[in-house]
């Protein structure tokens, strides 16, 4: 390197990048467009994933290698830093160490080292990432990294859920999708494509663009380049339905499905961490996965399909008392199950409906329902 690192941080996702600043998922769309930015934020969700996906880096002020956004960045396969607890991010620009660098002035960052410099750096990236905390979360969960491992059993086929306006039939003349359900899908999302609705729906693209023309012909939904989002209006629709949630479940009831969800939530991300990093054969550290050791991946599949059963159990429970909890068994099980036929992008990626993905979505649900804010529950070290 030329120049000393500004802030102390963690890498998240190997490569290097320099990029203006940007703060939020729609200003990185908007500035990608006249060249590379760097998305920074104090911690993401999955709102954000659309200015990632534009993004030519990542940096967060919280969270580890395991975090949401360290997946969803490895998952784009785009450099990224996180844990970077000296920045303050603020209207006119981020506050590092008593200085200023304003929006829009150049960063550059190296996933690989964890550093980050103000303006354009040469940077040489190390493709070790420092992860012992992933090794030992391994090991106490029991998943032997770097070992031989037997074939992963598939999952056991699971009777897609009824009702609830979720469309499972091929017909496009099918009953029509709930209206109510997309607009809380795209809230969760913050944008979302018609495509990717209707696959989170498990219903016929049709379906889902007739749900989205009802919500944009009452102004609850516009649409840009594609991309849709709530307007004011569908926000404050989807507030309230939360709210009617809150009200008809009871502070008590949702709370109690939080220590169950942390565990789970630990291994989930132990496991998709583990699945794109893997120890070095030489024992000098986690690198990033080829997928060129079967045996190495046959046992983090396994691994996945154990925490598939384990969460479509625990999901169970909450179905009882929350019926729309059904689909995110019916959406976490056909991505596990895809992911042990051999489609690779069912795990972790972000241009699908992954085992991540979803769940990244249910664990903002539950935080949103909850009446909690992600920004609270990273800071706790919940998120």
């Amino acid at each position: 390197m030329t120049s000393t690192s500004d802030v102390a941080s963690a890498p998240a996702s190997p490569g290097a990048a320099a990029g203006r600043i940007a703060f939020n998922a729609e200003h990185a769309v908007s500035m990608a467009k006249d060249g590379p930015v760097i998305l920074v934020r104090i911690e993401t969700s999955p709102e954000d994933i659309h200015g990632m996906a534009r993004a030519a880096g990542i940096v967060t002020a919280w969270g580890g290698i395991a975090s949401h956004a360290a997946v969803v960045a490895r998952g784009w396969g785009i450099a990224a830093v996180v844990g970077a607890r000296e920045i303050e991010v603020r209207r006119d620009g981020i506050g590092v160490n008593g200085r200023t660098v304003p929006v829009g002035e150049v960063l550059t960052i190296d996933g690989g080292t964890g550093e980050v410099f103000r303006g354009a750096v040469e940077a040489a990236t190390e493709a070790v990432l420092e992860a012992g905390i992933l090794i030992d979360w391994a090991r106490d969960l029991g998943i032997a990294i770097g070992a031989q491992a037997s074939t992963a059993a598939p999952l056991p086929p699971r009777p897609e859920p009824s009702g609830e306006g979720v469309m499972t039939s091929a017909d496009d003349a099918a009953v029509p999708v709930d209206a109510g359900e997309c607009l809380r899908l795209i809230g969760l999302k913050g944008f979302a494509t018609v495509d990717g609705l209707a696959e989170a729906l498990g219903c016929p693209t049709s379906a889902a663009m007739a749900a989205v023309d009802e919500l944009i012909a009452v102004g609850d939904v516009s649409e840009s380049a594609g991309a849709l989002r709530l307007t004011d209006a569908g926000t404050a629709r989807h507030h309230a339905l939360l709210a009617a949630g809150q009200d008809e479940l009871g502070r008590e009831r949702i709370d109690s499905w939080f220590d169950p969800f942390l565990e789970l939530d630990r291994r989930t991300k132990v496991t998709v961490t583990a699945w794109q990093l893997r120890e070095a054969a030489s024992g000098s550290g986690p690198v990033v996965n080829d997928h060129g050791d079967a045996a190495y991946d046959a046992l983090v599949l396994e691994r996945l399909v154990a925490l598939a059963e384990a969460v479509d159990e625990w999901l169970g429970t909450l179905e009882v008392s929350a019926p729309r909890f059904g689909a995110y068994r019916r959406r976490l099980r056909g991505a596990a199950q895809r992911a042990v036929a051999g489609d690779q992008r069912y795990v972790a990626s972000p241009r699908v409906d992954s085992y991540h993905g979803i769940w990244f979505e249910l664990h903002e649900d539950l935080i949103l329902l909850a009446g909690r804010t992600r920004a609270a529950e990273v800071a706790a070290g919940r998120a």
